[in-house]
C-alpha cells in the first residue's frame, strides 16, 4: 500500500517543485519578450517623426493617421513644432482627424505662413473634407493668404459652384508663374469671363519647356472638379498638330467628358481608320472610362471587334452608357485579368455603379486574385481595395463574401493578407466582425498578424499568446511594410498600457 501511494506522491511532488521553480524564468522570458516588442514598437514610433530622405516618415505618419487616434495629440502637436514642411502638415492635418468636429483647427493655419505649405495644407485638407466650404470662404478671404493658396480654394469650391469672384482671380496672373496663370485662366472659362480663354492659348503658345506638364494638370484639374467650359480648348488641344499622343488623347478624353461632339466625331474617326491593335486598345480603353458620359452607340465598332477582350469591353461600355445593370458582364471582363480593364472597372464601381453592380463588381475582384500568375501583384491590390470599398459600401454583404474566403484553407495566403489589408485600412464601422468567430486559425506569422491588428485596433482585448504573436509582427517577423507594423506597434502600446509612456520617449528623444 505504501508503495503504490508513495511513488504518485514522489511524482506530483516533483512537477509542482519544478513548476515552482520555473516560474520565474517564465517570468522573466515573456517580460523580455514584452520588452524586445516595446523596443521595436517604440523604434516604428521614432521613424515616423524622423525625417529620411526616401520619404518613409511620410508614409508612417499617414498610416499613424488613419486611426484617427486622440491618444497621438501629444506627437502630432510635436511635429507642429518640426523645421520639416512636410512633417508640420501631417501634424495639423493629424489633429484634425482624430478631434471630433473633423475639422482643420483655422488658428493653425492662420499661423503658416509658408507660401508653399499654406498652398500644400489647404489642398491636402480640402481633398480629405478637413475644410468645408464656410471655412473655405473663410479662408479665402484672409489678406495675408498666398495667391497659389486661393487658386487651390477657389477650384474646390468652383466645383460645388460656391466661387464667383473673377477678380480676386484676375489680381493673380502672372505670366512668370505659367502654372498659377494657366490654373487661373481655367477657372475664368468656367465662370465664363472673357479674360480666361485667352490665358490658355497663352498657355499653347508658351515655349516653357513645362508646357506640356502644365496642360496635362489643367486637364486632369477640369475633369477631376468637372470644370466643363473648358472643352472646346481641349478639343482645339487634341488636334493641335505635334500635339504628343498622350497629352491628345487626354485632351479628346476631357473634350468628350464634356460632350463635345465634334471630339466624339475625331474618336470614331482615330477608331475606324487605324489598322493597329494597340491603337485601337488605346482607344477602346479611352472610350470605356467615358462610358457614363457618351452615347451607348459609340460602343458599337468595339463590340464588332473579333478580339474576345475588346469585344467583352463594348459589352460593358455600351451597358454602362445605358444605365443598364453591367455587374454580370463586368464579372466576364475581369475573367480576362487584363490590369487596365480591371482598374477601369474598380473605378466604375466605385463612382458610378448601382450598389447592386458595386457589390458585384467587387466580389468578382476579390475572387479574381485566384488563377494564372497574369498582373498577380496588381490584382491582389485590386483585390485589398475591392475588400475595403465592399465593406464600406455594404458591410453585411462583404462579411458574406469575405468570411468564406478566410475561412477557406485553400485560399491563397497571399489573398487573405490582402482582404484583412483591405479591412484594416477602412476607417468607419467595424470592420473586424469579419473575423470574429472564424474557425481557421492561420499558421502563418503575416495572416495571423494582420488579423490581430484588425481585432486590436478596434479595440478587441487580446490574450496573451496573442499579444505574443502581435508582438512577432511588429519585431519583423514576416515582410509586411512598415507602415502596418507601426499600427501592429501602437495597438500593443495601447493593449499593454504602454502607450503613453512609448511616447513620452520618443516626444524626449
Amino acid at each position: 500500500m505504501t508503495s503504490t501511494f508513495a511513488t504518485p506522491g514522489r511524482s506530483f511532488f516533483s512537477f509542482a517543485l519544478c513548476a515552482a521553480l520555473l516560474m520565474p524564468v517564465a517570468g522573466r522570458t515573456a517580460q523580455a519578450q514584452d520588452e524586445a516588442v516595446v523596443t521595436s514598437a517604440t523604434f516604428l514610433l521614432k521613424s515616423s517623426v524622423t525625417a529620411d530622405r526616401r520619404g518613409q516618415f511620410s508614409l508612417l505618419l499617414r498610416s499613424l493617421r488613419q486611426l484617427q487616434d486622440p491618444a497621438l495629440k501629444p506627437l502630432y502637436k510635436e511635429l507642429m513644432l518640426s523645421e520639416n514642411r512636410t512633417m508640420r502638415i501631417h501634424g495639423i492635418l493629424g489633429l484634425a482627424e482624430c478631434d471630433p468636429k473633423h475639422q482643420v483647427d483655422l488658428t493653425l493655419l492662420a499661423e503658416v505662413k509658408d507660401a508653399t505649405m499654406q498652398s500644400e495644407l489647404v489642398g491636402a485638407a480640402l481633398d480629405s473634407e478637413l475644410l468645408d466650404v464656410a471655412a473655405a470662404k473663410q479662408v479665402m478671404a484672409w489678406p495675408a493668404l498666398d495667391m497659389d493658396a486661393k487658386v487651390v480654394i477657389a477650384t474646390h469650391l468652383l466645383s460645388k459652384n460656391e466661387f464667383k469672384d473673377a477678380n480676386l482671380l484676375k489680381q493673380g496672373v502672372d505670366a512668370k508663374n505659367l502654372t498659377r496663370q494657366s490654373m487661373i485662366g481655367l477657372l475664368l472659362t468656367q465662370l465664363g469671363d472673357p479674360a480666361g480663354p485667352p490665358l490658355l492659348d497663352a498657355l499653347d503658345k508658351s515655349t516653357s519647356p513645362g508646357r506640356d506638364d502644365v496642360q496635362v494638370l489643367v486637364l486632369q484639374t477640369a475633369f477631376r472638379f468637372k470644370l466643363d467650359k473648358v472643352a472646346d480648348w481641349a478639343a482645339k488641344l487634341s488636334t493641335q498638330p505635334g500635339v504628343g499622343e498622350k497629352l491628345g488623347l487626354l485632351a479628346l478624353r476631357t473634350a468628350m467628358r464634356f460632350g463635345h461632339k465634334p471630339s466624339m466625331q475625331v474618336w470614331s474617326q482615330q477608331y475606324n481608320s487605324s489598322a493597329d491593335v494597340a491603337d485601337k486598345m488605346r482607344l477602346a480603353l479611352s472610350l470605356l472610362n467615358l462610358a457614363p458620359y457618351v452615347d451607348a452607340a459609340m460602343f458599337d465598332p468595339i463590340i464588332a471587334n473579333e478580339d474576345p477582350l475588346m469585344k467583352q469591353m463594348g459589352l460593358c461600355g455600351k451597358l454602362a452608357a445605358s444605365q443598364k445593370p453591367v455587374g454580370v458582364e463586368v464579372g466576364k471582363l475581369i475573367a480576362f485579368h487584363h490590369g487596365v480593364s480591371n482598374a477601369w472597372a474598380l473605378g466604375y464601381a466605385t463612382f458610378h455603379a448601382t450598389p447592386d453592380d458595386a457589390r458585384g463588381i467587387y466580389s468578382a475582384l476579390i475572387h479574381a486574385f485566384k488563377g494564372n500568375d497574369r498582373n498577380k501583384a496588381q490584382r491582389l491590390d485590386e483585390a485589398m481595395v475591392a475588400s475595403q470599398a465592399l465593406f464600406e459600401k455594404d458591410a453585411k454583404v462583404a462579411a458574406e463574401v469575405l468570411r468564406p474566403l478566410l475561412n477557406n484553407p485553400d485560399t491563397e495566403k497571399e489573398l487573405i493578407q490582402g482582404i484583412l489589408i483591405g479591412l484594416i485600412r477602412v476607417t468607419k464601422g467595424e470592420p473586424q466582425m469579419v473575423v470574429d468567430g472564424l474557425t481557421r486559425a492561420y499558421d502563418e506569422a503575416n495572416s495571423n498578424g494582420l488579423k490581430l491588428l484588425l481585432q486590436a485596433k478596434h479595440g478587441v482585448p487580446l490574450g496573451a499568446a496573442q499579444l505574443k504573436d502581435l508582438g512577432l509582427l511588429i519585431r519583423g517577423g514576416g515582410s509586411l511594410p512598415d507602415a502596418l507594423r507601426l499600427q501592429a506597434a501602437w495597438a500593443y502600446l495601447k493593449q499593454t498600457k504602454q502607450a503613453d509612456a512609448a511616447l513620452a520617449t520618443v516626444l524626449k528623444q
